[in-house]
């Protein structure tokens, strides 16, 4: 009888303490995901000069969170008119406190130069879209936050 109670009581406590870690683990988990989707991600300038030079992509992100977010990387892609013509990726590898803003520049690289040429005379109508890797904490595996933004060059 008393080894039943003990067993009894040692699976009781097992089953407390799982309990506890699974709500603090999911705890975290819903925090990331808060946290992710606040951040704010803005086009602060596009600048593109011709086919043969680099087009220069200024990405703002912004943590209102409270926790503070690790920005690991910045991919961009660009569309002109209706077909893709190239991109370009930052490794960044930075921590953005709360409410910190941080204006990343991009360098992308045109591939389908004769593409862009041709268009060259007229407006270009530009999709760029993008992805920031972000993290929360060294324990919560990065994630991948996708955006697009359209742009008009003369």
């Amino acid at each position: 009888m008393t080894i039943e109670r003990i067993a009894l009581t040692l699976l009781a406590l097992i089953a407390v303490v799982m309990g506890a870690n699974y709500v603090s683990a999911t705890s975290r988990f819903l925090d990331a995901n808060r946290a992710y989707d606040s951040l704010s991600l803005t086009l602060e300038s596009f600048e593109f000069t011709d086919a043969v030079s680099p087009v220069l992509v200024e990405i703002g992100i912004e943590n209102p969170s409270p926790n503070a977010i690790e920005i690991r990387a910045l991919n961009v892609t660009l569309r002109a008119g209706v077909q893709s013509v190239g991109g370009g990726d930052l490794f960044i590898n930075e921590v953005l406190e709360q409410g910190q803003k941080q204006t990343y520049v991009v360098n992308a690289r045109v591939v389908d130069k004769n593409y862009v040429s041709r268009l060259e005379d007229g407006e270009i109508s530009w999709l760029m879209r993008g992805e920031v890797q972000v993290r929360l904490d060294a324990d919560i595996a990065p994630v991948w936050i996708q955006f697009s933004v359209r742009a008009v060059s003369p």
